[in-house]
């Protein structure tokens, strides 16, 4: 199913000193889909896709090597 709805990708660079501890995956995305975590993604580009691809699944990239 194809969804209607933007994409909205926030911010990119989250700070990580301002995200609730343990993070509550519903208040930070404001729903109860289930959440797909990447460690290592790099540009975001898989992840950008695969959101594109699941919107009823939340993703959340983690990527320490500032550069990208």
């Amino acid at each position: 199913m194809q969804s209607t709805r933007e994409l909205v990708v926030e911010p990119i660079g989250l700070d990580v000193e301002t995200l609730a501890r343990p993070i509550v995956w519903r208040e930070l995305f404001g729903n109860d889909h289930p959440v797909e975590l990447e460690i290592g993604m790099g540009k975001g580009t898989f992840l950008v896709g695969q959101a594109k691809t699941r919107p009823d699944t939340n993703f959340f990239g983690v990527e320490y090597a500032r550069w990208f």
